[in-house]
């Protein structure tokens, strides 16, 4: 069996279409269940809530979607874990597919999928391009042994092994626990056929949050902060960001793709920043 595990907060509306699109999965029902974890202190269930037949829902009032997960991970009953997020939507066969690839690669203990972007409307924001351009490259991620839970599989024995998320982290605490796993020897691989959709960020304010997010575990002493900080002043290095621009924006107009590069060096300065004010003894900004 399967066991998908969503955390959400305050995010019932783009939660039910996640959860329709696993309605529609090609798995039969009777071979996974669905794990919402509530990460609301609150707890509020709207009334006449959609719920598949095969969904469950808990309470974690520990702040954070790793807590939230971890939760989910310790109610699981399936022998491989499915993580998604509130506002994705699952291609109808991304269950299938990935318990196909997972069948046919026994070495592999962690599948990372393939993340496809939703744009809002024909014409792509600045913020959209940037996503388009950044965002969710799971196959560059998988290449270095690294996940995101947006759309990653995992075998229960390697979080039996491993243990679970860092839940004091608000972000990146996926990737601690794939270099965590991998470390132990645990093979990651990148499934392109296990195929989530995400939407892409039409806002420049969400792409500010959310590097401020990123950047809310801070840097491991203020010196070390301070090196960094000064470091995000320099102009973003090649395979930094000509690279993924050449690879990704290929249909982008030049002016596009100039002004991309220079919204990346904007946001290497507010992660500076951001990591910096956390590690001085800020409050980390969790959405």
């Amino acid at each position: 069996m399967i066991t998908v595990i969503i955390p959400t907060y305050n995010d019932w509306q783009r939660l039910s279409l996640c959860l329709r699109s696993l309605e529609r999965q090609t798995l039969d029902k009777s071979e996974f269940e669905i794990l919402i974890v509530d990460n609301n202190p609150y707890h509020n269930l709207p009334s006449n809530f959609f719920l598949p037949v095969n969904a469950r829902v808990f309470h974690e009032p520990i702040p954070g979607s790793y807590a939230a997960r971890n939760y989910g991970i310790q109610k699981a009953e399936g022998e491989i874990f499915a993580f998604t997020d509130s506002d994705c939507i699952a291609d109808k066969n991304w269950l299938s597919n990935g318990l196909l690839f997972l069948q046919e690669n026994n070495e592999v203990g962690i599948a990372a999928g393939k993340i496809e972007l939703i744009y809002a409307n024909e014409k792509k924001t600045l913020a959209e391009m940037y996503e388009e351009v950044f965002s969710f490259k799971q196959d560059r991620t998988a290449s270095k042994g690294l996940s995101v839970t947006g759309n990653m599989m995992a075998r229960k024995h390697v979080f039996d092994l491993v243990g679970p998320f860092n839940a004091q982290l608000y972000s990146g605490s996926d990737f601690d626990w794939c270099r965590r796993a991998t470390a132990k020897g645990f093979k990651l691989s990148y499934a392109s056929e296990t195929v989530i959709r995400h939407p892409a960020r039409s806002e420049m304010l969400s792409l500010i949050k959310k590097f401020k997010r990123v950047a809310g575990k801070g840097y491991e002493s203020r010196l070390t902060a301070i090196f960094m900080l000064l470091r995000s002043f320099l102009p973003p290095s090649p395979r930094d960001a000509i690279v993924p621009i050449k690879i990704y924006g290929k249909g982008l107009s030049v002016l596009n793709k100039i002004q991309i590069y220079f919204l990346h060096y904007y946001f290497r300065v507010i992660f500076g920043f951001e990591a910096t004010r956390v590690t001085f003894g800020k409050r980390p900004q969790r959405a």
